[in-house]
């Protein structure tokens, strides 16, 4: 060989280790730990991250989070949940197939959930169904604990009374009116 490698000495560089003459296998050299490089002006800190620094934790893991969430036969659209008065969710949902598209509307204190197809009435007040109750849109209930165990209330909402009719109209946005109080 013009290059004087041996056939030892070439196979321990194509598998990145270091054989000797004799084809001993010996370790490679310990890795030098360089000091990390850091920008101009930043310190290093223990220090739990600043309310900024969460709020952009938060806006990156809701970046990353998937648009529609399947529970049961249905999917609902997680990424435009709206929070209208008296504490209510709304976002779109599809179930079927073919997908038929809906609106459902969610008040977390009662645990009770609506729907309305296209421009129709929004249904009444009712608890969510599961996969074992419906088939057709069941999983509404795994849906619920989902929403709800990460929402927060709404400033000022009452929690007192459950709702117990359907909303009247829909506000402007779309999403359905508050519930009406049980009440006297």
């Amino acid at each position: 060989m013009a290059l004087g490698l041996s056939s030892v000495s070439v196979l321990g560089l194509v598998l990145g280790t270091n054989i000797s003459a004799r084809g001993q296998v010996t370790a490679p050299p310990p890795l030098q730990s360089k000091p990390a490089l850091k920008p101009e002006g930043t310190v290093e800190s223990d220090a739990s991250p600043s309310s900024k620094e969460k709020e952009l934790l938060e806006r990156i893991r809701k970046l990353k989070a998937p648009r529609w969430r399947s529970f049961g036969p249905c999917r609902y659209d997680w990424s435009t949940w709206r929070l209208s008065e008296g504490d209510v969710r709304s976002t779109t949902v599809e179930c079927g197939e073919p997908p038929v598209q809906a609106s459902v509307a969610v008040h977390c204190p009662s645990l009770k959930l609506t729907r309305r197809t296209g421009a129709g009435a929004w249904e009444e007040w009712r608890l969510p169904l599961s996969a074992d109750e419906s088939k057709t849109i069941g999983g509404e209930d795994r849906m619920i604990a989902s929403l709800c165990a990460n929402a927060k209330p709404a400033a000022g909402a009452s929690t007192a009374t459950p709702p117990n009719a359907p909303p009247k109209t829909p506000p402007a946005t779309g999403g359905p009116a508050k519930p009406k109080p049980k009440g006297p």
